[in-house]
Formats: C-alpha cells, sequence, structure tokens
C-alpha cells in the first residue's frame, strides 16, 4: 500500500546510548517537512516514491551519507551518522538537540537534491 509521502525519516542507536527527546525532535521535523517536499514535487520523474531516511547515532559523526537501491516499496533508502556522544551533549535541551538533527537533516536533503538532481525545494532552502 503507497502512502504517498516523498520523505520518511526514522533513528537508530547503533551503540548503548539514550536517544532522550530525539525521535520526538524527529517527529516534529517530519511534520513540517514531509508535506512541503511532498507538495512541491521534489521527487518529480524519478523512479522512486519516497526517500526513506534513518539517522544513525553512533560512536562518532561520520561525513558519509549512505544512499542504497531503491527496494521493492520504490523507497530510496539514505543514512547517515551522527554521534550518541555529542547528542548526549543535547539531548536534555530541546532548542539545542532541533539545531543539532535539524542541520543534519537539512545536509542530507542537500545532498540528496543536487546528487540526484531533485526539484528545488526553496521554502527549505534546497
Amino acid at each position: 500500500m503507497k502512502h504517498g509521502k516523498a520523505f520518511l525519516i526514522g533513528a537508530v542507536g547503533t551503540v548503548q546510548g539514550r536517544l532522550g527527546w530525539a525521535h520526538q525532535t524527529i517527529k516534529q521535523i517530519f511534520d513540517e517537512y514531509e508535506p512541503i517536499l511532498t507538495e512541491s514535487n521534489w521527487l518529480g520523474g524519478q523512479n522512486f516514491d519516497c526517500v526513506h531516511y534513518v539517522i544513525r547515532f553512533g560512536p562518532e559523526s561520520k561525513e558519509k551519507i549512505e544512499v542504497g537501491r531503491i527496494n521493492k516499496h520504490k523507497e530510496l533508502p539514505v543514512a547517515s551518522q551522527l554521534s550518541m556522544p555529542e547528542l548526549h551533549e543535547v539531548f536534555l535541551n530541546k532548542p539545542q538537540l532541533r539545531d543539532f538533527i535539524e542541520a543534519e537533516v537539512k545536509r542530507v536533503l542537500d545532498y540528496v537534491t543536487v546528487e540526484l538532481d531533485l526539484n528545488p525545494v526553496p521554502e527549505l532552502g534546497l
């Protein structure tokens, strides 16, 4: 069953640690970004229907953004890694947590938009 969304986002810890308010913050970012991305025809003309992005919280942050192969649901898997220790420095301060996570979401969205030649989304600075 198609969900009709151009963007999905989730998070997982790859090392032991607490995510604190991270899931709630990620949900808030999703709720703000997803309607804009879907309504702007961000993925217009692509052979996939959705970018499925996972933020991994690991031992350290990594610059590399992983882009997988389109799956049977016509979703393009994308992942990046942030530092669990850095998350722990901000996870009890909601504004700092939002800045920390949102900067990574914007970095990944910008990368995907440029690398895959997706339609620009000026409302999000893409």
